[in-house]
């Protein structure tokens, strides 16, 4: 009973306090959790032991603004208990689904992902008691369920839940890069490779499509492969599955059909065309799409769409995909600390 008082007593900024406090440990290399992470995080996420490197040192939130943590903990409602069911895409991403989850309510179950569990039991063996790991959840009327994973995924989850559970849903997503003018080349495709690099294109946060005006496309074609292959010099490329490899097959040898693409062993392969159905698999692909007016192809993936790069004027991109992050490329993979990653609506049972 006087740890369940504890639990209930203690804010949301206190508990969003000690999960950051966890993220600084595993961040840390010389932390023994910081170390195992390091040596087990490649076998569960397939990720090279670089990419989870640079994942844990650039993209783990260690050191958000207060301000920032003030604006993640009013972006959701309070309840008794919350929920989380996680999915195994960007392994960071469990920390900012967690810290939702413990803003949310002082008592938070957690199911993790069957393929990649662990960065949830790190997470929690950097701060004991902040949440509960469990292999069912079972949320009633009234409390809030927090989900990531396929649109399939949360649509059978969010069927078989009870009226009046609040279920925040976070599924497929993609990024997407527009460009209206090229002031440094070079600096363009360094920025759009680091962001692909990040998790193999796992994350929502990743960018799949950039799209340029037809007169750039063939520059920024060639300068993307040159980047994306001086990026998997420093950050191989990690383990694809069997459907990975497939799906990396198949887009390669229809874009050399129906348009091109220069691709490379270690990265993946940039494919060319105006096909604005086209997208590319993960394992660092991407489409250079021509366009006269990119905004057609914001608003073709706008649902989609959780976050936008943009490189020259703003043609409007926030007034066309309202729930996107915008920001600049180089820093996709990066958001504010300020509430949910994924900004899309979500469906509320009543």
């Amino acid at each position: 009973m006087a740890r369940f008082m504890e639990r209930r007593l203690d804010s949301p900024r206190d508990r969003v306090g000690r999960l950051l406090d966890a993220a600084r440990r595993l961040a840390n290399p010389s932390d023994p959790l910081g170390r195992q992470a390091r040596l087990e995080l490649p076998r569960q996420t397939a990720l090279s032991p670089q990419g989870v490197e640079r994942a844990l040192s650039t993209a783990l939130e260690t050191d958000p603004s207060s301000d920032e943590v003030a604006a993640l903990i009013g972006s959701v409602d309070r309840t008794e208990r919350a929920h989380l069911l996680l999915s195994s895409n960007a392994f960071v991403g469990v920390h900012r689904a967690l810290a939702l989850a413990v803003a949310a309510a002082p008592i938070v179950y957690v199911r993790p992902s069957r393929r990649e569990p662990l960065m949830a039991k790190l997470c929690l063996s950097a701060a004991p008691g902040l949440f509960e790991l469990v292999t069912e959840l079972t949320p009633r009327a009234g409390e809030q369920l927090f989900a990531y994973g396929s649109d399939a995924t949360l649509e059978e989850v969010r069927t078989s839940l009870p009226a009046g559970v609040r279920f925040h849903g976070h599924g497929h997503g993609i990024g997407m890069v527009v460009v209206t003018k090229i002031d440094d080349l070079a600096e363009l495709a360094d920025g759009i490779a680091a962001d692909t690099v990040l998790f193999d294109q796992r994350g929502c946060l990743s960018p799949r499509i950039v799209v340029v005006g037809a007169a750039q496309r063939e520059a920024v074609v060639a300068a993307l492969a040159v980047a994306l292959q001086r990026h998997a010099e420093e950050v191989p490329l990690g383990e694809l599955s069997a459907s990975e490899r497939a799906d990396a097959r198949r887009f390669l040898d229809e874009s050399c059909f129906v348009g091109g693409a220069k691709s490379g062993a270690s990265w993946g392969a940039v494919a060319w065309g105006d096909d604005l159905n086209r997208l590319p698999p993960v394992g660092r692909h991407l489409y250079v799409l021509a366009a006269r007016d990119p905004l057609t192809a914001v608003a073709h993936w706008e649902p989609y769409l959780t976050c936008v790069a943009v490189v020259g004027p703003d043609p409007g991109v926030a007034l066309m995909a309202p729930h996107a992050r915008v920001c600049a490329v180089g820093r996709m993979q990066h958001p504010p600390f300020d509430g949910p990653v994924d900004r899309r609506p979500s469906a509320v049972l009543t």
